[in-house]
């Protein structure tokens, strides 16, 4: 029962992690092309898609790299009304990395069952 959920708890993250990095790698389009009102819309997907998702993934993930992503979010908001393509990109990336990386968090491993 135990391995069951952990499995379908994996692929739920993966899932997470793979649409977290289609849309925010829609936002780095957008922001390339400087068109700052769809790279907004993005960006509001990106973190309702995650905020919905927070509790879940707190309960067993890593809080300071969540804690990252919101940060990093928060700050590409900021850059993208200042239209500051540069810096949006930057953290757009380091995002995209972070949501990458997530599901390697989740794994179901012999460590954590034992």
């Amino acid at each position: 029962f135990m391995i069951g959920g952990c499995i379908l708890y994996m692929v739920h993250v993966e899932n997470i992690s793979e649409r977290l990095s289609q849309i925010n790698d829609q936002m780095i389009s957008y922001i390339e092309k400087e068109d700052y009102e769809n790279a907004a819309k993005a960006h509001n997907e990106v973190s309702t898609l995650l905020e919905d998702n927070l509790i879940m993934l707190a309960a067993t993930g890593n809080h300071a790299e969540l804690d990252q992503m919101q940060i990093y979010l928060s700050q590409i908001s900021e850059y993208i009304s200042a239209k500051h393509k540069g810096d949006a990109l930057a953290h757009c990336k380091s995002l995209m990395i972070m949501f990458k990386h997530l599901p390697k968090n989740y794994r179901l491993k012999a460590e954590n069952i034992l």
